[in-house]
């Protein structure tokens, strides 16, 4: 997202994936630190989430449906 023309101005510094946070029932939560402009980070997280999906959907990965 840092490279992507949309979004670059509003990531300060690169996203940072932590690692995973838990793993239960077939899910997954990963942790991710970020810093954005002021007042962005939802915005930057919604759009984070979303390529998520896409990727793992792309390669098959289905999302978990309770």
């Amino acid at each position: 997202m840092a490279r992507d023309p949309q979004w670059e101005p509003l990531v300060i510094e690169p996203l940072e994936i932590l690692g995973i946070e838990s793993l239960a029932d077939g899910a997954a939560s990963l942790r991710v630190k970020f810093k954005t402009q002021p007042l962005n980070q939802g915005r930057v997280a919604n759009e984070l989430r979303r390529r998520l999906m896409t990727t793992f959907v792309g390669r098959g990965i289905r999302p978990f449906a309770r």
